[in-house]
């Protein structure tokens, strides 16, 4: 059924995944209610005494990620593990 707090707070989250070794994709949609967002390079350490934007930290929350070593990818396509980059 119909839901007003769905309506209001619920998104998708798209993720995209690249394997860097033979540039295959993988997207996937993930439903949220809430997003927990990062505060760019602590408060404490930021210029003008540290304040932030909500947009630093909407960008903050949807870079660019590298998955590497313990957090590498399993490409489909490579059948193994591989680095891959994840993008929001």
């Amino acid at each position: 059924g119909y839901s007003g707090v769905l309506e209001v707070f619920g998104g998708q989250l798209r993720s995209t995944i690249t394997c860097l070794e033979c540039s295959n994709t993988s997207v996937t949609f993930d439903p949220f209610l809430d997003l927990s967002l990062p505060i760019p390079g602590g408060v404490a350490g930021l210029p003008g005494g540290g304040q932030c934007t909500l947009v630093d930290c909407l960008e903050a929350f949807a870079a660019d990620e590298v998955l590497d070593a313990a957090d590498a990818y399993y490409c489909d396509h490579c059948q193994a593990r591989r680095p891959a980059s994840k993008q929001l």
